[in-house]
């Protein structure tokens, strides 16, 4: 398992240098390879960088962190140019007070840790292992230890082994860009790992769950119209 020391200790980790108005003022060497950016194209606003689809994602990040206590990164997962790269952005502390502030964004490309492929059919990147942030450190999550990923708004709730691990990322993002053969969409809210379903059965309402095998008894609720495909997905049918 990869911690923050492993992160920060690569030679491979882009810096950003962001002015207060998360303007791109300077890079590294790193973080121009990672993003195949030039000299010429510095000086704009962050969310200029990157497709329409992805502002809104890239915005509740400059949003958590602005709102973030001192010291705290934000982090997110991001994929582009068929690279799976983590991000964290922290604010520095200035010699003086009245000085406008500026921002520090690292980002490494975690492509070989996750186990990155480009599937051939679709053309996405899939991977083996979810990036964490979690408590200050990142460390990457074996698909195998995850039960269900849940739908935390914008946002996802990955419910594993270890816990319960917020990230970055939308459901339906996750689904579409990250997720493999093994997760099945049980509902509009819950993405469950057939290789950790312990039995299908029902509640106490008469509805469809999935019983998974932990010992902590977790459950995710099944859509009726879901129930169909999801026995022959387990052999079921």
């Amino acid at each position: 398992m990869a911690n923050s020391r492993d992160i920060i200790n690569s030679p491979n980790l882009g810096l950003v240098l962001l002015s207060s108005d998360f303007r791109v003022v300077g890079m590294n060497h790193q973080a121009k390879e990672i993003l195949g950016l030039r000299a010429s194209q510095l000086g704009r606003k962050v969310h200029e960088y990157h497709p329409a689809k992805s502002r809104p994602k890239v915005g509740g990040l400059l949003s958590e962190a602005t709102s973030s206590q001192p010291g705290t990164p934000a982090a997110m997962i991001i994929d582009v140019l068929n690279k799976v790269l983590m991000i964290s952005i922290t604010k520095l502390e200035m010699a003086q007070k009245d000085q406008d502030a500026y921002w520090v964004a690292t980002l490494f490309d975690v492509t070989e840790q996750t186990g990155a492929l480009v599937d051939s059919d679709s053309g996405r990147v899939q991977i083996k292992k979810f990036p964490i942030f979690e408590d200050g450190s990142f460390y990457f999550l074996d698909n195998a230890d995850i039960f269900f990923i849940q739908s935390d708004g914008n946002y996802s709730r990955v419910h594993s082994q270890m816990g319960s691990h917020y990230v970055h990322l939308s459901l339906k993002h996750i689904m579409e860009r990250y997720a493999g053969p093994e997760f099945f969409r049980v509902h509009k809210s819950y993405l469950a790992n057939l290789q950790r379903v312990k039995e299908l059965t029902r509640d106490g309402e008469g509805l469809p769950m999935l019983v998974f095998n932990d010992e902590r008894g977790l459950t995710a609720p099944v859509a009726r119209r879901r129930l169909s495909d999801l026995k022959k997905a387990l052999g079921l049918a």
